[in-house]
């Protein structure tokens, strides 16, 4: 049997390290544990109780969103019983998890192993799974798949760019941007949103500016006095106890090499004039960042290939921590005229059923009217 790797530190939004449930069912399927790892993260970033309600069959559960109609457990009616019946079933991880694996253990076997690379076997695999169950070419949710996978490798033994903090830092990129009230504070509002997004507590951000001053860091009159960032990396480690880490040039390439998204990565331009932090890696040619300065030069809340080289060349300080996800999952489709009228009528039929007309039901029953 192939040796596969070997996952760690797999750990649910409730908290359950998952990791060894994944490496035994996985083995017993002859695929990658990494499978049901990125499986996860596609589904449901990892929740054990992530639940969807779209029009039916489209009702499932848990951290691999088994869906109910289909489902090896229940009747498979949508019945109010079967459904919450099954909720409570696959909200069970051990459960979800032996339910869900054998289905990608066959497209594993069908598909993934046979793929030109073990990536593209992951890809082909997560894109099996899902509707429209047509592999990953052409598969509307390549993008989610995509993102699943790159931060499936967090979770790999011996595949991390950096052993893993020794503070436990976790990385949440959804925070709440900064945005910068004056022109001379983008390295402080970067720099600032950096901690939060670890979860350091800070000061309020003014105090927590004018500290960087008192620091000598930065003045009003040119902003970031060290463009390398080092002397500022070097504060952040020693007033706030994270390892900041000044990183001299970061190109393109470096970015994509398991540092954006794997905690944040402050980088400042020159050429640009201006700092932002680089939040993950949307996709091969796009970042995603956290710009304290919406719209100045053009750039918003990604940037490009080329954007960034146009500004080349970039100064970083990087922040190692515990990758959760890269990106959120993608919106869901918009329903059809035709599924929307038909939820409305459901709707409607329901109000009525429960309102008045049962309680007229009722009354003329027990008259013996009915």
């Amino acid at each position: 049997m192939t040796d596969y790797p070997a996952v760690t530190g797999v750990v649910t939004a409730q908290n359950t390290d998952i990791s060894a449930l994944c490496m035994g069912v996985a083995d017993s399927e002859g695929m990658p544990a990494q499978v049901l790892v990125a499986g996860g993260i596609a589904e449901s970033n990892l929740d054990e109780h992530a639940e969807r309600y779209g029009a039916w069959p489209d009702v499932s559960f848990g951290c691999w969103q088994q869906t109910v109609a289909y489902a090896p457990i229940g009747d498979q009616s949508a019945s109010q019983e079967n459904i919450a019946y099954v909720r409570e079933q696959l909200f069970q991880v051990n459960t979800a998890c032996n339910i869900a694996a054998p289905q990608y253990g066959t497209y594993w076997r069908s598909y993934g192993q046979h793929a030109a690379t073990y990536d593209d076997g992951l890809r082909e695999t997560l894109g099996r799974y899902n509707w429209p169950s047509r592999g990953y070419s052409g598969n509307p949710n390549a993008g989610n798949i995509d993102r699943a996978v790159r931060a499936s490798w967090a979770y790999v033994q011996g595949a991390s760019p950096a052993p893993p903090p020794a503070d436990g830092l976790v990385y949440d990129a959804f925070i709440s941007p900064e945005r910068q009230t004056y022109d001379w504070t983008c390295s402080a509002n970067s720099a600032y949103w950096a901690l939060r997004s670890v979860g350091v507590a800070v000061p309020p951000k003014d105090e927590f500016v004018y500290s960087m001053v008192d620091a000598g860091l930065i003045s009003e009159a040119s902003g970031l006095l060290d463009g390398s960032g080092a002397a500022l990396a070097d504060w952040l480690s020693a007033t706030y106890g994270v390892d900041a880490r000044a990183v001299g040039v970061v190109n393109w390439e470096w970015q994509h090499q398991s540092h954006a998204g794997y905690g944040p990565v402050c980088v400042g331009s020159s050429v640009w004039y201006h700092w932002v932090s680089i939040k993950w890696a949307a996709s091969p040619d796009l970042l995603e960042i956290m710009n304290p300065a919406l719209g100045y030069k053009g750039i918003y809340d990604t940037m490009t290939e080329a954007e960034y080289r146009q500004f080349e060349p970039f100064y970083g300080i990087w922040i190692p921590a515990t990758p959760v996800t890269m990106t959120p999952p993608p919106a869901e489709d918009e329903l059809s005229q035709a599924e929307k009228e038909e939820l409305e009528y459901l709707r409607n039929w329901y109000e009525q059923a429960k309102g008045p007309w049962a309680s007229k039901i009722h009354e003329e029953s027990a008259k013996g009217q009915a």
